[in-house]
């Protein structure tokens, strides 16, 4: 799958000490953020949103269009990885925010294998 090869560019970048001396964090960054593109079809941004993503939250979707963090939602969704779900009230909740429409962004099979390989790195460090 390509989420072994994310890991592995992932943990080049990282553990590279000659190119620590070489670039600069942001350059880091950008390089890893091209290769989650080139493996993954997504931008590291988007992928923080699938990490997350899950059938039972809600984000308001003013604080989605408003931070621009929407076309990352799109980006997985693009991407076969989410579905997302514009609701016209948060459902269950009795605050000024059930009146607020609600983007709920259920991950799909293949977000599922990526939010799993991403907590099974995270276990093993």
């Amino acid at each position: 799958m390509n989420f072994k090869i994310l890991v592995f560019l992932v943990s080049s970048i990282i553990a590279g000490s000659s190119l620590a001396d070489e670039l600069t964090i942001q350059e880091k960054i950008n390089q890893l953020n091209q290769a989650t593109i080139e493996t993954i079809g997504v931008s590291l941004h988007a992928l923080s949103y699938l990490i997350d993503a899950s059938e039972y939250s809600y984000m308001p979707l003013r604080y989605l269009q408003k931070s621009g963090d929407i076309e990352y939602v799109k980006e997985l969704e693009k991407a076969g990885y989410v579905r997302m779900v514009i609701h016209d009230e948060l459902p269950y909740a009795d605050t000024e925010e059930k009146r607020q429409k609600q983007v709920q962004i259920i991950p799909l099979y293949t977000g599922v294998e990526i939010q799993r390989g991403m907590l099974a790195l995270k276990n093993n460090n």
